[in-house]
């Protein structure tokens, strides 16, 4: 049975388009997408980055995001550790970028008096669904998410760091999930190069998948590009 959509639930969704379209839009191959498997859909991405900007609903998604982030900073800093969520330098968000700006983004922060090592670590926060937050725990974080995975390592690469201190958040029990991996500096590599064909091709790059009906594909945000 369809809802019905009331006036209220429209100037919500106007009010939250209003202030999404006043940031800049994103004009680089993110480092936290680089470890998606499908090299096409990398290439489309780069050319395409804020397809999803005139969704409401994704625009939600990262402000629920944003608001999970800022819990797990204050859980940690009460808990007494140090948590830089901004570069002391700049006062602003960290950022790091390569390949001429074409190849950048943004970490959490930098944590510091971990009981396990007193050396600054990244700090990756995300949160997940109960199903995924399982998932987690078994696999742990590196099989879990291929392009969480390429993430941390080309954070920690780009930064300089040892460690990452990866906390994930379940948004439906509030459990909290802790890891400590170590930086792989051949992971990076591995998503540089990624990158620099992506950016490099003028023609679009391979698909990883060879049906349209399979859900990787129909679900996908490029599928009418890709295949049409």
């Amino acid at each position: 049975m369809l809802i019905p959509k009331l006036g209220t639930a429209r100037v919500v969704d106007q009010a939250i388009m209003a202030e999404a379209r006043k940031k800049e839009r994103r004009n680089y191959l993110g480092m936290s997408e680089i470890g998606e498997p499908c090299m096409r859909k990398l290439w489309y991405s780069y050319r395409d980055p804020d397809k999803t900007v005139d969704d409401p609903r994704i625009q939600r998604i990262f402000r629920l995001g944003d608001a999970v982030e800022t819990i797990v900073v204050k859980l940690l800093r009460d808990a007494g550790f140090t948590v830089w969520d901004l570069d002391p330098a700049t006062g602003k968000e960290y950022r790091v970028s390569d390949l001429d700006d074409n190849y950048g983004g943004g970490i959490d922060g930098v944590i510091m008096g971990l009981p396990e090592s007193n050396k600054p670590h990244l700090l990756e926060v995300k949160s997940a669904s109960n199903k995924r937050f399982n998932q987690l725990v078994k696999s742990g974080y590196e099989l879990w998410d291929d392009k969480y995975k390429a993430q941390i390592h080309s954070y920690m690469h780009y930064f300089e760091l040892d460690r990452c201190l990866v906390v994930v958040y379940n948004k439906d029990t509030s459990a909290l999930y802790f890891e400590r991996i170590a930086v792989d500096p051949f992971e990076a590599e591995v998503a540089k190069n990624k990158a620099k064909l992506v950016i490099g091709s003028d023609e679009p790059l391979e698909r990883e998948y060879r049906k349209k009906e399979f859900f990787k594909c129909k679900w996908c945000k490029y599928s009418e590009e890709c295949w049409g």
